[in-house]
């Protein structure tokens, strides 16, 4: 069990320097305004003030938004960079308190959240949510639930549908200091560049309950997450209990570059409690399980994150992944260590302005057959939460997308895309290959290869900042369906959803008097 590590974190973060200003809260992943905030990115208007996190807080927004040269920018991305300042602002006061919600409805022809792999039903139906915050000195307590129907038919949700009350209900507390944060409970996060899921940590799964710490300054920042899994048997069918701890650091010392390195580890073993010495952030996990001789109980992978600002509106960016093996050379050839095949990832792109105040970001990412899987045989050190990967959701996998973005209008962005996404029949939740079959196994595309082509426009409205409107259609040309020789599909797949926005003062009425 890990539940009493909060009091570490606490008592990490109280011995800080208690900061002159309050908490701020975190902008979400999903956030209605994140297709803008990213246009503003793309585009070159503004920069990101942490390309190599999400999510961003709405401090770190409005310093980037007011730090924004409006006079370069048109009439419709100057009322959009107004917009979201105004959006931004955090409440006032101590105490503080902030609460918001929607009622909408969504149609949808897939279950999956992600439109490129399509996977369940699809449905209309009813969706609602709400989101309340309060800040009690440098303390922040946060709730968000959310009613969508469609999340029964999603096979990434493993949750229980309870009927007409909200399906999820999650919260989070965090304590900020001058130079960092301590953070308790669920929220999602990408770990690598923006326009990507991360290699390790991305916001693929549905957020999960985790402790968290940051600490920065101007150069360098130290990130900490750490949580539960769910169990899993072993080869012997033995169930393990499982737990992740991930460290990492960010440099930004060097003008206009941003280079992060991340380990992460997967703890395993009948009825194991999560150990103290991983939670050490001056020592990597891989060096403690030395110490305790436990290589043989843990799952370790690695991965470098790179982000360059090239000029005034472009930016190059990249990740690469070793999880076991050599990595991405293939070393097979050779006798002893390099026998087993490389389980590896890699990201490259890059983004830029167009005419117009319009962007594009292309982006090229492969994940190779073995993948967050382990050769020792162990289910239980599968890279996943409650069988969902915390990072990519899959492997034996490469993508090349390209997108781009344009405000026709300060309330409207319109987002046009084309990909193509080449799966082979390899998945990490199968069981590592036996050593007799190393060597003929190809390092990515094992078997028929699917191919999917998307040909796809995304948009979002925003009425008045009360009515939203989101849509999203496309066109999927598939070869080799489910990896079988010579069957073809083309098909729509589309989503589209309305959702009405009110926050305290319309709902001011809802509240006793006394309140």
């Amino acid at each position: 069990m890990i539940s009493h590590r909060i009091i570490f974190f606490l008592a990490l973060a109280l011995a800080q320097p208690v900061a002159a200003q309050a908490p701020t809260r975190n902008v979400p992943i999903d956030h209605w305004t994140m297709p803008r905030v990213e246009h503003l990115i793309r585009s070159g208007a503004m920069v990101d003030p942490d390309p190599l996190t999400r999510p961003l807080t709405r401090r770190q927004l409005t310093r980037a938004l007011l730090d924004v040269d409006t006079i370069s920018l048109n009439n419709a991305a100057r009322a959009l960079v107004a917009d979201l300042i105004r959006e931004f602002s955090d409440p006032t006061g101590d105490p503080a308190y902030h609460f918001e919600g929607y009622l909408g409805f969504r149609a949808k022809t897939h279950g999956r959240r992600q439109p490129l792999r399509t996977g369940g039903v699809g449905l209309g139906s009813p969706i609602g949510a709400y989101d309340a915050s309060a800040t009690f000195g440098n303390f922040l307590l946060n709730s968000h639930g959310l009613f969508d129907r469609q999340l029964r038919e999603d096979p990434e949700f493993t949750g229980i549908f309870p009927g007409i009350i909200p399906n999820r209900v999650l919260g989070n507390i965090s304590y900020q200091f001058e130079h960092g944060e301590a953070f308790f409970g669920s929220l999602s996060r990408n770990w690598g560049p923006a326009a990507v899921d991360g290699l390790q940590i991305s916001s693929v799964p549905y957020s999960y309950d985790h402790f968290g710490l940051r600490l920065n300054n101007k150069h360098l920042t130290f990130d900490m997450l750490a949580t539960s899994l769910d169990v899993v048997p072993d080869q012997n069918g033995v169930p393990n209990n499982r737990y992740l701890m991930a460290h990492r650091i960010t440099l930004r010392a060097v003008p206009r570059l941003t280079l992060s390195f991340t380990e992460t580890t997967i703890i395993v073993g009948e009825g194991r409690k999560f150990e103290i010495w991983f939670l050490n952030p001056l020592r990597l996990s891989w060096l403690a399980a030395d110490d305790q001789a436990d290589k043989g109980k843990v799952n370790f992978i690695w991965s470098m994150d790179v982000h360059l600002r090239l000029g005034d509106h472009s930016a190059a960016f990249g990740s690469y992944m070793i999880d076991d093996g050599p990595g991405v050379f293939d070393f097979r050839p050779n006798q002893g260590i390099f026998d087993e095949p490389g389980s590896w990832a890699i990201t490259v792109g890059g983004r830029t302005s167009l005419p117009g105040g319009g962007g594009v970001t292309a982006s090229y990412t492969a994940v190779s057959l073995l993948t967050f899987r382990t050769s020792n045989g162990n289910p239980a050190e599968v890279y996943a939460i409650r069988g969902v990967g915390l990072a990519r959701n899959f492997s034996d996998y490469d993508q090349l997308t390209i997108e781009a973005s344009f405000l026709p209008h300060s309330s409207t962005i319109i987002r046009p895309e084309i990909t193509l996404l080449r799966q082979g029949e390899g998945d990490f939740r199968q069981p590592f290959p036996p050593p007799e079959v190393w060597e003929g196994l190809p390092f990515l595309h094992l078997g028929i290869v699917e191919r999917t082509w998307r040909f796809a426009v995304a948009g979002t409205t925003n009425l008045n900042s009360r009515a939203l409107i989101d849509w999203n259609g496309g066109l999927h040309l598939v070869s080799n369906v489910q990896n079988v020789a010579g069957v073809s599909d083309n098909f729509f797949v589309g989503s589209v959803s309305v959702r009405v926005f009110g926050d305290l003062d319309d709902f001011w009425w809802w509240l006793p008097w006394e309140w």
